[in-house]
């Protein structure tokens, strides 16, 4: 009878790993069950976080693994198992006294579509699975996409000699920006290459005398077939003359000096 009870628990064991499963980021050893170490695998799609659970070809993802304890100096493994097949490779060495190693990863065209288990393996142990459903990416390139422009500058308003630090940001990222805009309200950029692609910052050249203005500036992301993927959010912002530096005290520093020169000559 005993053993017609563990040949049961096998089965539903076996049957329960067979069944479709719901995507989690974590999943508890069974109760009793004791492993060396508590490893978790987090996972985080840089690319399009909102894709974590169905991802394109072609998406970022970073996955985190932490251990408790720490398992220094062992070897990871990064495993996928798409159908019935599976294999692993190796990632580096986990050296991280904090229990955490970080891994980006792309999904290759060569992936196969659907349902995909993702596991990390530290030192063999294995961390706890992460389930998602990998899809062919749309051919249209703006399906999906978002992207941003940011300013930063020093002052309210960029200043003359100034240079301001232009960002621009797309996911995904890797396409070509071109600039579009204002200057005091009429048009003055269409389409001139920002000569960086997305996820890349740079500083301009300096504002010289006579660019003084209010300028409107936003960026159009296109892929390499020179398709429309998105324009970032506007910006609008001033270039202004420095402020004229007031120097206070400067009869004082005079009338100073003229006293030292009637101390030595008188």
């Amino acid at each position: 009878m005993r053993m017609l009870w563990t040949t049961h628990r096998w089965l539903f064991a076996v049957l329960v790993v067979l069944l479709p499963a719901t995507p989690v980021f974590a999943l508890e050893p069974p109760s009793g069950q004791v492993f060396p170490s508590q490893t978790h695998l987090a996972v985080f799609n840089i690319s399009n976080s909102y894709r974590a659970i169905e991802p394109w070809t072609g998406d970022f993802m970073r996955f985190e693994v932490s251990a408790n304890p720490p398992i220094p100096n062992q070897p990871v493994e990064l495993c996928g198992k798409a159908g019935s097949t599976a294999q692993c490779s190796f990632v580096g060495a986990y050296t991280n006294s904090q229990g955490k190693w970080s891994i980006i990863q792309q999904i290759p065209a060569s992936a196969p579509l659907g349902a995909t288990t993702i596991w990390a393996r530290v030192g063999g142990i294995e961390s706890d699975p992460y389930y998602y459903t990998h899809k062919a990416r749309p051919d249209d390139p703006a399906i999906g996409a978002s992207c941003y422009l940011v300013l930063s500058r020093p002052h309210a308003d960029i200043w003359i000699g100034e240079r301001a630090l232009w960002t621009i940001l797309s996911r995904p990222y890797g396409y070509k920006g071109y600039w579009y805009g204002t200057h005091n309200g009429a048009p003055d950029a269409s389409g001139d290459p920002t000569k960086h692609s997305s996820n890349s910052e740079w500083y301009s050249d300096a504002y010289a005398d006579g660019s003084q203005g209010t300028y409107t500036r936003w960026v159009q992301f296109r892929d390499k077939a020179d398709r429309f993927v998105c324009n970032t959010n506007p910006i609008t912002f001033s270039v202004v003359n420095p402020p004229v530096a007031v120097h206070s005290g400067g009869n004082h520093s005079i009338l100073r000096l003229l006293a030292n020169f009637w101390r030595l000559f008188f």
